[in-house]
């Protein structure tokens, strides 16, 4: 769920509907906490620090990674 900062209402309006709607708050919270146990664990950040180097090493610089998959912007 999106809503632009730079809207009051429509923010106040967003949480107000979320305040309403409990389930949906639920699921959001749930998928949140799947996807940053997903993308923050030690291996995959130990993985991507290696990869990181390895990239630096070889002067190869592309952002091959799609940002919804990588906890670090190469």
């Amino acid at each position: 769920m999106l809503v632009d900062p730079e809207q009051p209402v429509a923010l106040a309006d967003t949480f107000e509907y979320l305040s309403r709607n409990t389930h949906l708050l639920e699921r959001m919270g749930e998928r949140g906490l799947e996807r940053v146990k997903s993308l923050f664990t030690w291996r995959r950040i130990a993985q991507e620090m290696l990869l990181m180097y390895q990239l630096k090493c070889t002067g190869f610089r592309n952002n091959f990674l799609p940002d919804e998959q990588s906890a670090w912007s190469l």
